[in-house]
């Protein structure tokens, strides 16, 4: 499993996450706002009440704010399989600590396990 986390000073800046065949991801949006996109556009994300997925049916882009989550999945493995590039982008910046400006994010990647992920949005 690895951690990732990110804190943007300005609503635009952005940062691409490349996952592997095989492998999958939650991101936590703590503070402001972040959109989550699959920059390959035969990719999408599929939005829930706070649990969007992406590279699999449905929307893209998807907006996390405050508190929500999305659930990152890449493509199955196999040699043909490619990575998803995966676009997150500050949408709204809020005050955080010492008055500064910030959306701040984290990203669990980890295996992906084809018995996890949300049944109700199929």
């Amino acid at each position: 499993m690895n951690l990732f986390a990110t804190e943007f000073d300005a609503v635009d800046n952005s940062v691409t996450l490349q996952l592997k065949p095989g492998r999958m991801a939650y991101l936590l949006c703590i503070e402001g706002a972040v959109t989550v996109s699959a920059e390959d556009s035969a990719q999408s994300c599929d939005a829930g009440a706070s649990s969007p997925v992406a590279g699999g049916k449905g929307r893209n882009p998807v907006t996390a704010r405050r508190h929500d989550a999305v659930e990152l999945q890449g493509q199955g493995g196999g040699d043909a399989a490619a990575a998803v590039a995966v676009s997150v982008k500050a949408a709204a910046v809020e005050a955080a600590e010492g008055a500064v400006k910030v959306a701040h994010f984290i990203v669990f990647e980890m295996p992906q396990d084809p018995r996890g992920g949300r049944k109700d949005l199929s």
